[in-house]
């Protein structure tokens, strides 16, 4: 039957824009770009990471530190 060999052949392709990038692009793919480090726990985020996910990283597991010890590096929105 040709005509599922030739609709098979599609979808193929279909994945391959959908999924690929190669090289190029590993980095967007895989979350890349700059990291904060917890300075404490040795955590790692996104530097672009909204305030509040870093401060309720610094809620929970560092209740008696400020978002600033944890995070020294970032200053993105803290008012530094």
């Amino acid at each position: 039957m040709p005509g599922v060999k030739a609709n098979t052949q599609g979808k193929g392709k279909e994945k391959e824009k959908v999924g690929g990038g190669g090289a190029a692009g590993i980095k967007e793919r895989k979350g890349g770009g700059d990291k904060v480090m917890c300075t404490v726990c040795r955590s790692e985020f996104n530097a672009k990471a909204a305030r509040k996910q870093l401060q309720d990283h610094v809620d929970s597991k560092h209740s008696k530190l400020s978002i600033k010890e944890c995070f020294p590096d970032y200053t993105h929105d803290l008012g530094a």
